[in-house]
């Protein structure tokens, strides 16, 4: 990132590209593992996930 906006002449359109390349790549990684997660919790035990209406201690 630093060498586009430094003296290499490139605009700012372009570090604003790669910018938003690089969030927008670390935003889909974190769905994935998300959906992944979500996947293993809720698939394997049709009770899955957390249960916030019971009365048994965690």
């Amino acid at each position: 990132m630093m060498l586009l906006v430094g003296d290499s002449g490139l605009s700012h359109a372009a570090a604003a590209t790669v910018l938003c390349a690089v969030i927008m790549a670390r935003a889909v990684l974190r769905l994935m593992y998300a959906t992944r997660y979500a996947y293993l919790c809720y698939a394997m035990d049709p009770g899955g996930g957390i249960g916030f209406d019971t009365d048994d201690p965690p």
